[in-house]
């Protein structure tokens, strides 16, 4: 059965909720490949997606990690028909400039295959793969979670850090997620008083 539709994903707590239901991710990462090739000749999504797709039903997924942007809306159909949802790369070169991503999203963001987005890969041993020092990538996973949480206000935005953050890094994305919060609760407020005002 389909998992469940479309709606607001959010975290409160240590708990991820889907339509304000506990959401228990059982993920798999997804990165399909033809033998022989890598990465950079081409992820083939829909090549490898009725073979994967079942394999993953199967072995009980519910979800999937891609590491890069899966945006062949047929192949979100057939993971949404198999009950499993997409943790989103949407950002994974610190190369491309972090103002493209909201674009880049924007003709899937309402697929209800979408758990979340992710940014970056284990961004703090790889400088976003792009030679960013330490500082620099993190600043850049949390300019491209403050526009995609300005962009999609529905779908939630992890990264991937390569082990345990020192507390200087935690205190950083605190802080982060707390101007989030406040920018999201100062849109909702003038969009409140805007619709009171009509």
């Amino acid at each position: 059965a389909p998992s469940q539709a479309s709606g607001p994903v959010e975290v409160r707590g240590r708990t991820l909720l889907v339509n304000g239901q506990p959401f228990h991710v059982r993920a798999v990462a997804w990165n399909p490949v033809a033998r022989g090739t890598s990465q950079s000749d081409g992820v083939d999504y829909a090549g490898f997606a009725a073979r994967d797709i079942a394999l993953m039903k199967e072995a009980g997924f519910n979800a999937v990690r891609t590491y890069g942007l899966l945006d062949d809306r047929a192949v979100l159909d057939q993971l949404h028909a198999a009950g499993i949802r997409v943790i989103n790369q949407a950002y994974g070169w610190g190369g491309a400039p972090a103002s493209e991503v909201p674009g880049r999203i924007a003709p899937i963001q309402d697929h209800p295959a979408i758990l979340m987005w992710m940014v970056g890969n284990e961004w703090n041993y790889n400088g976003i793969y792009n030679g960013l020092s330490f500082d620099e990538a993190r600043e850049r996973v949390a300019e491209v979670s403050r526009l995609l949480k300005q962009a999609d206000p529905d779908h939630t935005v992890a990264t991937s850090y390569g082990e345990m953050p020192d507390a200087d890094t935690i205190a950083a994305e605190e802080r982060n997620l707390a101007n989030q919060f406040a920018a999201l609760q100062a849109s909702l407020s003038t969009l409140n008083a805007h619709k009171r005002a009509y």
